[in-house]
């Protein structure tokens, strides 16, 4: 553990410092993202991520001429995910809640033939998964920007999925089916202190995109100062979170509110077709994405339940010697897991607007838990029950996270980010033998990546998403025997690569 954490520590240091320093000493000229400071407000949304991703590939091999072997595979799969969010925003509160519902369907298939000796496998698999997520996240500040945090952290998901193999000619015993059930829930409660906080800053670059396009076409009767960008990027942060439910009812009063206060303060000049036709593009479509200034540190504590269950079952037929009887039978596994923790955490965070085209977002936690863990499992092997095992274990974990990302916003309907990371886990079990000896297990985890986003609005509503990423891992597993258990070191190393994308429309 020593050497894996001696190799993570330079790469963690380095996420840590260009999380810290990056951007440091940039300004952003006389009006600044980084000044806005939102009024009261609350905020609702209900959108809807969906996608469908496909693949399919045919293999073939041909070994010296004489053999002749052909693979091919498809899958398809899908996902639905409606989502609520709510904000709310006062001096002395900021408050954030988001309730998803997942379903995610799969299918799968493949195919191989081999030619000498003749045999073919077919085998069908598809899977059903609904997840149901909840977070919430309440801070309470006073004068000072001291605050006290409690977090509800609730997932859960079961996932039901079957596969069917077709194998001609069999061999026996044959397993045709398999099926399995998996479900389980993780609530969270953190409860912490800090000081520090981070505004959204997205109303003030709206307002100088407004601004800014005004005066180059001539509309605006003179060049704002920094005092009415902000008293403008206030005002819309006001009436941008007014509850509507008639798009084209709520856009003609927010175009006409604007257009009056820009009259009020002495900003608006004549108003022909293009002053109208800006406010509104400008309103429509760059009033987004999400931006943020300012820092915060916090420290506490977070218990924690998990409860996590599986069920598999394989069905068999075999032949009786002689006959052409077939028997089935079935073989089963049922394990189920019970955690109870608690985990000290600290966390600290920067966001930093650099301009109005960049962005750099910093964040730095460290934390250790111990977990109290109830593992029971029962194996079945041709309907006897051949091993039931309740078993309970202390285990602790160290963790250290590090990431980077900078953000870059072109225009008014496009960002991309990038990101990288870096993370360090060492973790300590204590498990028991049946025959009253134990042994520890000491898994440690070091975790780098890096990954590239795209988001483009499309329109206010719809919106365009693509991710691509990588990242390597570390992993090593040393056991040091108390008992009659043989010591083991073990080292793996991977890296893994992805890629997605879908839309994600929302519903105001």
């Amino acid at each position: 553990m020593k050497k894996q954490f001696r190799e993570a520590l330079p790469l963690l240091f380095l996420v840590s410092f260009i999380t810290l320093t990056f951007f440091s000493t940039y300004g952003q000229g006389s009006f600044k993202l980084s000044d806005y400071k939102n009024p009261d407000y609350t905020y609702r949304l209900l959108d809807f991520n969906f996608g469908l991703n496909g693949n399919n590939f045919v293999l073939n091999e041909n070994l010296n001429s004489t053999s002749d072997n052909k693979t091919s595979q498809s899958a398809l799969n899908a996902n639905l995910n409606p989502r609520y969010t709510a904000k709310k925003n006062t001096k002395a509160y900021q408050g954030f809640q988001q309730a998803s519902i997942g379903v995610e369907p799969s299918w799968w298939r493949s195919e191989r033939k081999y030619e000498s000796p003749s045999n073919e496998i077919l085998r069908k698999s598809g899977s059903l998964l609904f997840g149901f997520d909840v977070y919430s996240s309440n801070r309470f500040y006073n004068p000072r920007l001291q605050f006290i945090e409690v977090r509800l952290q609730f997932k859960s998901d079961n996932q039901l999925s079957g596969m069917s193999d077709d194998l001609n000619p069999k061999n026996y015993p044959f397993n045709y089916k398999s099926t399995s059930n998996s479900y389980k829930f993780d609530i969270a409660i953190p409860l912490m202190v800090g000081k520090g906080r981070i505004e959204e800053v997205q109303d003030a670059r709206l307002a100088v995109y407004i601004l800014e396009d005004l005066e180059k076409s001539g509309d605006l009767a003179k060049k704002p100062d920094a005092n009415e960008i902000l008293e403008v990027a206030k005002f819309i942060t006001k009436i941008k979170n007014q509850r509507h439910f008639d798009h084209r009812l709520r856009l003609i009063s927010e175009i006409t509110a604007v257009d009056s206060l820009l009259d009020a303060i002495g900003l608006k000049g004549k108003s022909g077709a293009s002053y109208f036709t800006l406010l509104n593009d400008n309103w429509s479509y760059s009033n987004g994405p999400i931006r943020e200034a300012g820092k915060r540190f916090s420290i506490g504590l977070v218990p924690s339940i998990r409860h996590y269950s599986f069920n598999n079952q394989h069905y068999y037929n075999d032949s009786v010697a002689n006959q052409s009887q077939l028997l089935n039978y079935k073989n089963e596994y049922d394990q189920t897991q019970n955690h109870t923790g608690i985990q000290l955490l600290a966390d600290y965070r920067i966001e930093k607007p650099v301009n109005l085209y960049w962005q750099n977002s910093s964040t730095v936690s460290a934390g250790y838990r111990l977990i109290s863990e109830n593992l029971t499992y029962r194996i079945i092997d041709n309907e006897v029950l051949v091993q039931d095992i309740d078993r309970k274990n202390l285990n602790g974990s160290l963790h250290l996270y590090a990431s980077n990302t900078i953000g870059y916003y072109p225009n008014s309907r496009t960002s991309l980010l990038l990101n990288a990371y870096a993370s360090f886990i060492h973790r300590y079990y204590k498990i028991p033998e049946d025959n009253n000896s134990s042994y520890s297990y000491l898994p440690s985890d070091f975790n780098a990546g890096i990954g590239f986003s795209v988001n483009y609005y499309v329109s206010p509503q719809l919106r365009f998403s693509a991710n691509l990423g990588s990242n390597a891992s570390i992993l090593t597993e040393k056991s040091k025997a108390e008992g009659a258990v043989v010591e083991r070191d073990l080292q793996k190393n991977y890296i893994a690569t992805n890629l997605s994308a879908g839309f994600i429309y929302s519903i105001f």
